[in-house]
Order: C-alpha cells, then structure tokens, then sequence
C-alpha cells in the first residue's frame, strides 16, 4: 500500500473500534511478521504463496 502498511492500517481501524474479523495475506511468513499483525488486532495471518485450503479455513473459521 502506498502510504502505510498492512499493521499500521489494522492498527488504525481498531482503533477506531472497527471489530470485523481481519486476515492477513503477506509474502513475510516470519514469526515476526505474524506477531506484529497479530498485535495489531488482525484475526488470522496466512502467508504466500497462497494456499486457498488455509484461506478457506480461515475465512469459515471467522465467518459468521
């Protein structure tokens, strides 16, 4: 994204006190990465390349 990333955006939107259940997609599997999301307020974290059986489970998993 041009102007900030993923985390950053996440974080802004909760705190605005937006609750829908976000997913991360990123080319970035480090544990790092991951807790930094998930710090954020992100949901569930998949990395690249996709697999659309882990998206899937995720996106059921949160779905209501």
């Amino acid at each position: 994204m041009p102007f900030m990333d993923g985390v950053e955006t996440t974080r802004k939107i909760r705190e605005m006190g937006v609750s829908t259940p976000f997913i991360a997609l990123s080319s970035d599997d480090s544990e790092d990465t991951n807790k930094r999301f998930l710090e954020a307020g992100v949901t569930g974290f998949t990395s690249k390349p996709v697999s659309l059986k882990n998206v899937k489970k995720l996106v059921c998993q949160y779905a209501m």
